[in-house]
């Protein structure tokens, strides 16, 4: 028995006898325009100097740098945060800059926000990403420019959650260096939605801060826009400078805060038992409790120091309602590192969920750690808060009342996978959501399956099957696969969870599943994290890179799954049993047929009346010529039946027609 997968034309001349059954579509016009799907001129640029046409940076990429050295203060009374910050800046561009751009997020909460009319457009306030509970957002005491040992005050320019800094002499292009002392301070809103970032809120153990984009931030100049400045309006979250970030937090001594990256000065900030069993945690696999609430007030404050290196943001969280736990997490080369978990007093479920936190980061973080590329911070740290989940370097929020074992599991895991999408790789997120929570939904489903593998057994966690459409709730996908492409900003987008998390997260597994193959899908994968650690890659340069690497050129991939919604119908068209007049044997030919936009290559089983089978894999260039494909099996048998993708691994909008019977 011999297969020949072909196009229209068949290489010897066929009497065209019709001695079985033959099965037509009829009515069903196609949409598949081959020259759209294979046009040429994808790209919209050419590779340069900066960015190389193989998808890699290129010999003078460049980036500008951001160092904070931060001090603040907790006013609980007033449940304000006073603040200074003092901004290295370096100006690694090939322009020199006559101002500055920077990130003044806290103004999101004033009450004439841009988000605040962004925010009108949904109908519940628990949904809202600006706290209903309006405050004045960052105010400024003062603003010094330091520069060649000059200081002065410059001229600046407020706009909604940005702020412009005038020079008085341009910063040099290609390593100028100036310093930025912000003196400020911001009322922290109280609780308002799961979507709120910064708040706080009453706890059964005391007042519980969570404090988030609490420092003016540079934006990012890059050599694909220059000053990149979108309002902040809550979707979109952020695109941000690498640097060190050394920050102090003045608080209550009953409270205990912590934060991104390492805890400097624990010797000062821990009883004498605390500390040592905080030193314990980083040698132990399982959970050490080191410390527990502390109930009563205080007058006198503690300084708690932290420092994280190489990152684009930080943040923090106080209260003396926490319990701390703590974990060894191991790395590659025998490296490690510390999970942390605090959560507050509550119900007794919540305890019991939240006290497994510490071994789901651990799990996590390990993972991850071992399948893609090395945790970069000394800490990991998981807070029970109000928000639904938030990432930022090294520590993650969580929603601390209500979720099951299995929603705080699934929460930590997908919160501390971005620590490689968008942390390491640092794409900007205010643009092209799909970047980090698309490419971080992919990661998360490989690591529930490995976990419920009894890698991780503590609780319930969810029950993914096979990696097929019915693993990512299919039906809804397919449903809105016409509204939102992919490619749109990330606040036109909003809450769209398939264009932003569902849909990237599936192609990339069709992409893996169903193209590429696992080998070449991982390896380009862990190149593009490898590439891009601590740069600003484009969604250009992740296409780039993951053709390159691959060796395939996945042009047709990208426009259809990314840049529009094409849809996926592969039908069986036609079924005839034939006999040539030039070989004098019978055959079977069977025709396919591309009904939706989107070209995919695709599996079909065949069975023949001997009770024999045969799978045939249509490689994606059978549809670079049209929308017609011949299977021609030489056979003295007939078929009887021919099933498309008959393990269910391509959304295909129409599974009626992917079937054929003979009855």
């Amino acid at each position: 028995m011999k297969s020949l997968g072909h196009k229209m034309s068949i290489p010897v001349v066929l009497l065209l006898v019709n001695l079985f059954l033959s099965h037509n579509l009829i009515g069903q016009v196609s949409a598949y325009k081959h020259t759209e799907a294979f046009k040429l001129g994808f790209y919209p640029y050419p590779g340069s100097a900066y960015r190389s046409a193989s998808g890699e940076p290129g010999t003078e990429y460049w980036q500008n740098r951001a160092d904070y050295n931060i001090s603040c203060q907790i006013d609980t009374a007033n449940h304000m945060i006073s603040a200074t910050s003092e901004l290295y800046y370096t100006n690694n561009s090939p322009d020199s800059l006559r101002f500055l751009w920077l990130q003044m997020d806290q103004n999101i909460n004033k009450e004439d926000s841009r988000a605040t009319s962004y925010d009108n457009t949904l109908s519940h306030v628990d949904t809202a990403f600006v706290n209903p509970k309006f405050t004045n957002g960052y105010e400024i005491k003062s603003i010094y420019i330091e520069i060649q040992g000059r200081k002065y005050i410059p001229r600046q320019v407020l706009s909604d959650t940005r702020l412009q800094v005038w020079l008085q002499t341009p910063l040099a292009s290609s390593g100028g260096k100036l310093k930025l002392i912000i003196n400020y301070a911001f009322k922290v809103p109280g609780n308002g939605g799961v979507s709120t970032r910064v708040t706080h809120a009453k706890t059964p153990g005391g007042e519980l801060y969570q404090t988030t984009h609490w420092f003016p931030r540079m934006c990012v100049y890059d050599d694909i826009q220059g000053w990149n400045t979108p309002p902040f309006l809550g979707p979109g979250e952020f695109y941000l400078e690498y640097g060190d970030i050394n920050y102090s937090v003045t608080a209550p001594a009953n409270m205990l805060v912590v934060g991104s990256g390492e805890l400097i000065n624990p010797s000062q900030c821990f009883s004498e038992k605390e500390l040592q069993l905080y030193k314990l945690a980083k040698e132990s696999e399982q959970t050490v409790l080191i410390r527990s609430p502390y109930p009563n007030n205080s007058k006198i404050n503690k300084v708690w120091k932290f420092q994280i290196k190489n990152a684009r943001d930080a943040a923090w969280a106080a209260s003396a309602a926490f319990t701390l736990d703590g974990a060894k997490i191991n790395l590659p080369d025998g490296k490690s590192c510390l999970a942390l978990s605090a959560y507050a007093k509550g119900a007794k479920s919540v305890h019991e969920v939240w006290k497994h936190a510490a071994q789901f980061t651990k799990a996590s973080v390990e993972f991850y750690s071992r399948i893609w590329s090395p945790y970069p911070y000394p800490v990991a740290t998981a807070v029970a808060g109000f928000t639904g989940g938030m990432e930022y370097p090294g520590f993650v929020i969580c929603l601390g009342v209500g979720p099951t074992g299995p929603g705080v599991w699934s929460t930590i895991n997908h919160e501390f996978a971005h620590t490689w999408f968008p942390m390491i790789v640092g794409s900007n997120e205010r643009l092209h959501g799909w970047m980090d929570e698309g490419l971080n939904t992919f990661m998360n489903d490989s690591a529930a399956i490995a976990f419920n593998n009894k890698e991780l057994t503590l609780v319930d966690t969810p029950k993914p099957g096979p990696v097929s459409v019915d693993t990512f709730a299919i039906d809804g996908l397919l449903a809105e696969w016409n509204q939102d492409p992919i490619f749109n900003q990330h606040d036109v987008l909003g809450r769209d969870v398939n264009a932003v998390y569902d849909k990237p997260a599936f192609a990339l597994h069709q992409l893996r599943n169903n193209v590429l193959g696992h080998e070449r899908f991982d390896a380009a994968f862990r190149e593009y994290i490898r590439r891009w650690s601590y740069k600003h890659p484009t969604p250009w340069d992740f296409f780039r890179t993951i053709e390159n690497v691959a060796g395939e050129d996945l042009a047709w991939f990208w426009r259809g799954y990314f840049i529009h919604s094409w849809k996926i119908d592969i039908a069986v068209k036609k079924v005839s049993f034939l006999k040539s007049s030039s070989l004098g044997t019978m055959y079977n030919s069977i025709q396919l047929e591309c009904l939706g936009e989107m070209p995919m290559p695709v599996e079909v089983l065949i069975k023949l009346n001997d009770g024999t089978s045969q799978r045939v894999k249509v490689p994606v260039e059978a549809w670079m010529r049209g929308e017609l494909h011949y299977i021609t099996i030489l056979n003295e048998k007939p078929v009887t039946e021919v099933r498309v993708d008959p393990d269910n691994l391509l959304p295909d909008t129409n599974r009626k027609n992917n079937n054929w019977k003979h009855e």
